[in-house]
């Protein structure tokens, strides 16, 4: 009997140690979440949509700067009101500019749909545009995907519409909490599993 109660004990420590780990480790990522890298001039921009109309902007002004020559959109979004690739359109990337994935449904799809597109066209390097709070998790998904670094991937991470970095508003805040959950998951690689 004491050796069962020991056992238990010593289980039970060991999973209060972790969820005090976990809980130490979120902390610190929602405090140092990244807002990405500067961009760099590449084959490419990929904008991940995500539903921040800024991305669009921000990617066809980086088009405009010539950074790459051409931008992927992943995934293309056409419901009532909201046309991705007519917005890069109209952020002035010609259509015949646009290269266009139509199936991912998270960040790691996003990221494993378009490296196999890039290796489809021969590019080698990319920037990655994205909010500024979903930084660390693109990255880390196209650092998984991308297992052998045959690619160059830089994430610029886009400030909101307004001009706002993530922890300048309540909503920025939110969003980069939650970011923290998924970014869990994406350590765990439980993007195999669920669709995050």
């Amino acid at each position: 009997m004491k050796n069962k109660k020991r056992t238990l004990l010593i289980v039970l420590g060991i999973l209060v140690l972790l969820a005090l780990i976990a809980a130490g480790s979120a902390v610190y990522a929602y405090n140092h979440v990244s807002q990405g890298e500067k961009p760099v001039k590449s084959d490419v921009i990929i904008m991940i949509d995500g539903g921040d109309t800024n991305r669009w902007t921000q990617a066809g002004k980086l088009y405009q700067e010539k950074y790459a020559p051409k931008v992927m959109v992943s995934p293309v979004v056409k419901i009532p009101g909201i046309d991705n690739v007519q917005a890069m359109v109209e952020a002035g990337v010609p259509k015949k500019d646009l290269i266009l994935e139509k199936k991912a449904t998270s960040t790691w799809t996003n990221a494993t749909n378009t490296l196999a597109l890039m290796k489809k066209n021969n590019m080698k390097s990319a920037i990655v545009v994205t909010s500024d709070y979903h930084t660390a998790r693109t990255k880390l998904a196209y650092d998984r995907a991308d297992k052998n670094n045959d690619y160059d991937i830089t994430v610029v991470g886009i400030k909101d519409k307004d001009g706002n970095a993530w922890n300048e508003t309540d909503i920025g805040k939110s969003l980069a909490r939650g970011e923290v959950v998924k970014l869990f998951a994406y350590w765990f690689g439980l993007y195999k599993f669920i669709d995050l």
